[in-house]
C-alpha cells in the first residue's frame, strides 16, 4: 500500500456524510463513509452503529489500520455523535482492511475485520418519497420497474428497510432494521454495486423516507 502510505500521513479530517455494513453482534454494526477530495485521494470515517442502549454498554473501540498509517492502532473510548459512534477518520487513496475490537462492559470483546472501501457515487435516480408501511417502485434507468423499496411501520428513527426485486419471488437485495433518521445502505443489482442514501421526515409513527440511489465506483 505504497500510495496509501504517503497520503495517510496527512492530518486527520472529520466530515459528516456514507459504505459497507457488517453485522457484529446483535444490532451492532461497523460502517464507514468516504468522500472524494482530489488527485485520487479520499477522506474516510469508520464508526459503530447500534441502538442507544447498546452504545452505553460499549467501553472502547479499537481500530487497527494498515501498518503504513502513522499510529496504525487507534482506540476510541467516547461515543461522540451517536449516529457515528466511536468514530475515527483519515485519508487514503485506496480501500484497505481494518481489524476492529469492540470492548463491552457486560460481555467479552467482539473482533471483526471490516473492509474500509473508498468510493465515488454517481446519481442514477431522482429523489423519491416513500411513506411508512408502503413500497415505491423505481421506474428510472437502470431499474425500469424491476426494483422496489419498502419502508415498514415504526417511527422516523426505527423502521425496517427492504430493497427487493419487483418480480417473481421478490428476492431481497437488502433488508435490515434502521436506527437513524439518516440512512445509507449498499446493495447489488445485476452485479453492479449501488448505494441508497436518504433521510426520514415526520414525527412519531407518521413519517416518510426521502431517498436517492447512486451507482458506486469503488477504488
Amino acid at each position: 500500500m505504497n500510495r496509501c502510505t504517503s497520503k495517510a500521513r496527512l492530518t486527520l479530517l472529520w466530515f459528516s456524510p456514507i459504505l459497507f455494513t457488517l453485522t457484529v453482534s446483535g444490532q451492532v454494526r461497523v460502517d464507514n463513509t468516504s468522500q472524494y477530495i482530489k488527485n485520487g485521494t479520499f477522506s474516510w470515517r469508520i464508526f459503530v452503529q447500534a441502538d442507544r442502549k447498546t452504545l452505553t454498554k460499549i467501553k472502547c473501540v479499537e481500530y487497527q489500520l494498515d501498518p503504513s498509517f502513522i499510529k496504525p492502532v487507534r482506540q476510541i473510548c467516547s461515543v461522540g455523535d451517536p449516529s457515528y459512534a466511536f468514530a475515527e477518520s483519515g485519508e487514503a487513496v485506496r480501500s484497505f482492511t481494518v481489524r476492529v475490537t469492540i470492548t463491552f462492559a457486560d460481555r467479552e470483546p467482539t473482533y471483526i475485520r471490516h473492509t474500509l472501501k473508498l468510493s465515488q457515487e454517481i446519481t442514477v435516480t431522482q429523489q423519491v418519497r416513500i411513506q411508512h408501511n408502503t413500497s415505491k417502485v423505481l421506474d428510472q434507468s437502470p431499474f425500469y420497474n424491476k426494483v422496489a423499496i419498502y419502508v415498514s411501520a415504526g417511527n422516523a428513527k426505527s423502521y425496517r428497510l427492504k430493497i427487493y426485486e419487483n418480480f417473481g419471488s421478490q428476492r431481497a437485495l437488502y433488508e435490515s432494521q434502521t436506527y437513524s433518521e439518516n440512512v445509507r445502505v449498499n446493495f447489488r443489482y445485476n452485479g453492479q454495486p449501488y448505494v441508497l442514501r436518504g433521510y426520514t421526515k415526520g414525527s412519531g409513527s407518521a413519517f416518510d423516507l426521502y431517498c436517492t440511489v447512486y451507482r458506486e465506483v469503488i477504488r
